[in-house]
């Protein structure tokens, strides 16, 4: 409770006065599940990210990509900026509404094509990595798994058990990287007039297999997104068959961290908000029983 409501008593006004932008311009506020804050302030986003997000170096490096993929990713209206315990940033507001809830298919095969050219976009930037990151991340995970062995109705030990399996031979395989969005679910999607309209929430931007955005995007209308991806990029065999693990192992640390949070008593400012998405993150675990 006490990191939210500190979280509510941070001040927008002179981070936008030191910017150069008028402070009436604030119309609203939104607060995301990581302790991070949005306003929407005339033209652009401001964003005051959790106390232990990154640094400046890294908004800076974030800042940089996001001018690589124009039209797709906010354009940056401002430098990082200091203030109040945390790193800000003001972007342009993108149009559009959140697909969290969308069930258009055509909708989402165009989010699969948009996400295409966002890593094309970042083409020049690709190297190989002995290990993929998301490959480390999510073994760390399922290796800390110390739990129950079910939640909520979900086997967690039948699954963790499966998930590892799926990663473990990835721990030696190598893999092409680039700069990924890194948190690319359907409420970080903007849509409008039937197309995509942007990617929002990039302070998750970093040098990962592509493929990692492809199955956290997949979760939502898997065979649409994968047909659009594929229109505008193939997929080489080998990122294919890690596509195939993270499908598997991404419900499972999602659910995990939401686990985790729980027993922490991690309090969230909307929410019926955190229940939807809590809910969502239980139900992609129990599609994985009948894969």
């Amino acid at each position: 409770m006490a990191t939210m409501a500190k979280s509510r008593r941070l001040d927008p006004t002179p981070v936008l006065a030191a910017l150069g932008f008028p402070t009436a311009l604030i119309t609203s506020t939104h607060f995301g599940f990581s302790d991070a804050v949005v306003w929407h302030a005339g033209p652009g986003a401001l964003k005051a990210y959790p106390p232990d997000w990154g640094g400046v170096a890294l908004l800076r490096l974030i800042h940089s990509r996001l001018t690589q993929a124009v039209g797709l990713l906010p354009r940056p209206l401002a430098p990082p900026w200091e203030d109040q315990g945390r790193v800000w940033d003001f972007v342009e507001w993108r149009p559009g509404q959140s697909l969290a809830d969308e069930r258009e298919p055509d909708v989402w095969r165009s989010v699969g094509e948009a996400l295409a050219r966002l890593h094309r976009s970042w083409w020049p930037q690709r190297t190989t990595a002995e290990v993929a990151p998301c490959v480390l991340r999510h073994w760390q995970a399922l290796a800390e798994f110390d739990g129950p062995d079910a939640a909520y109705g979900v086997p967690l030990g039948l699954l963790v058990e499966r998930a590892r399996a799926q990663i473990k031979p990835w721990l030696n395989r190598a893999c092409p990287v680039q700069p990924v969005h890194g948190d690319l679910w359907a409420g970080n999607v903007l849509a409008e007039a039937g197309r995509v309209s942007g990617f929002i929430d990039h302070g998750s931007i970093r040098i990962d297999a592509p493929v990692a955005d492809l199955a956290r995007l997949g979760e939502s209308h898997r065979a649409d997104v994968l047909a659009g991806y594929e229109s505008e990029s193939a997929i080489p065999l080998a990122d294919a068959d890690l596509l195939a693990a993270l499908v598997v192992s991404g419900p499972v640390v999602r659910l995990l961290r939401w686990l985790a949070w729980q027993r922490e008593g991690r309090a969230f400012p909307d929410v019926a908000a955190a229940g939807r998405r809590f809910e969502s993150v239980v139900a992609q675990a129990r599609q994985l029983l009948t894969v």
